[in-house]
């Protein structure tokens, strides 16, 4: 179960490499997971068993504000978190 997701949002896709995830019961396994607007899957970095990082490397083209979903699998994708939103800002002026 996720609770938190730091920062909510981000203003330079480009600048920020990763965000910080808390929740409970994260396996440090192999088959940790990050799911990133439902379809960009990514190895996750173990922290604690309550907090992991998320690498955003490669999330592009989102558009001007945009609201993402991050959620986290402990299995590879078999099963997933709930999602939480991350806001996304770019092109900015």
């Amino acid at each position: 179960m996720l609770t938190n997701v730091s920062p909510a949002r981000i203003f330079n896709l480009a600048s920020v490499k990763n965000v910080k995830v808390t929740g409970r019961d994260f396996c440090n396994s192999e088959s940790l997971l990050c799911i990133i607007a439902g379809t960009h899957t990514v190895k996750a970095l173990f922290v604690t068993e309550n907090i992991l990082t998320c690498p955003l490397n490669g999330v592009w083209g989102l558009g001007t504000l945009t609201t993402i979903s991050v959620q986290v699998s402990n299995d590879g994708g078999n099963s997933l978190s709930n999602a939480l939103p991350l806001q996304v800002v770019v092109d900015l002026p």
